[in-house]
């Protein structure tokens, strides 16, 4: 029954980390310097203005697309956490602890995140390390065995 457990467990960590929710910039990036490249962008009047410049200048900056790539890096585990945690398909509260575990292994992967995982335990420890939270991953731990 444990074991039904772990595999359930490990099958929605790995769910969660396969999905990937960046409808963000970073998707947009090719389509962003086809725009600021293209014909139709040069003859626009924004083009020839202080703003218009200094927005085609940040689209095609490489360093900034390396720095986009960089802090979808670090906060997409987190992002996957909190997706999962505020589900309301399955309880959470069994998993919640391994899902921490597992986003601070991969946030600490990156370079340069210690500030982040700073955030991460600070809150941990004022909001969620708490002992109901830890009788509630026992409680729904055994609901899930039991049913």
């Amino acid at each position: 029954m444990a074991r039904m457990v772990e595999n359930h467990n490990d099958r929605i960590l790995k769910n969660s980390m396969v999905e990937n929710h960046n409808d963000s910039l970073l998707k947009k990036k090719t389509n962003l310097k086809q725009l600021f490249t293209s014909d139709a962008w040069a003859a626009n009047r924004l083009s020839r203005i202080v703003n218009g410049k200094r927005i085609e200048r940040r689209i095609l900056d490489v360093e900034f697309w390396d720095n986009v790539v960089y802090v979808v890096k670090i906060y997409e585990p987190l992002y996957q956490v909190l997706r999962l945690v505020d589900t309301e398909v399955v309880p959470t509260m069994p998993i919640v602890y391994e899902l921490m575990r597992v986003m601070k292994d991969t946030v600490k992967q990156q370079r340069g995140s210690k500030w982040v995982l700073n955030i991460i335990q600070d809150r941990w420890d004022k909001m969620l390390n708490h002992p109901l939270h830890a009788a509630g991953k026992f409680y729904f731990g055994l609901f899930v065995i039991h049913n």
